[in-house]
């Protein structure tokens, strides 16, 4: 489940602590804005979570298999239901992302000298234009 780390050859749990944080936050808060807050746990492999995780039995995991399709639709769906609105299905979605990566490094141009060295402000920017 967990990748090691090239320099030191141990285990990276950060993610494991965020989502800790985060349920543990949503649990325990008595501010309505942190109880509300909702979340969606992906993994390539179903049921390994359980290997280092148990304790997050109860919780949905959904598994994308390792594919970005698979996961594109599941976060869509995800955010389909949670939203309680139709947004446009995986398909598209993927479809759109590939043209925008198409796009990218003519829309780059005036920010920067390759699509990779854009500020994350920039490149939500140019998102926001595209799409429009």
């Amino acid at each position: 489940m967990q990748s090691l780390d090239d320099t030191t050859g141990l285990p990276r749990f950060n993610m494991l602590f965020e989502l800790g944080l985060f349920v543990g936050c949503r649990h325990f808060s008595s501010d309505g804005e942190q109880n509300s807050k909702d979340f969606l746990v992906l993994d390539s492999a179903p049921q390994r979570f359980r290997d280092s995780l148990s304790d997050f039995a109860g919780y949905d995991i959904a598994c994308h298999h390792g594919s970005p399709g698979e996961t594109v639709q599941l976060l869509r769906d995800w955010l389909a239901n949670s939203r309680a609105q139709i947004t446009y299905g995986g398909v598209k979605l993927q479809a759109d992302f590939r043209a925008f990566e198409a796009d990218l490094p003519t829309l780059a141009t005036d920010f920067a000298p390759h699509p990779d060295q854009i500020t994350y402000s920039d490149l939500c920017h140019l998102i926001r234009t595209w799409i429009i």
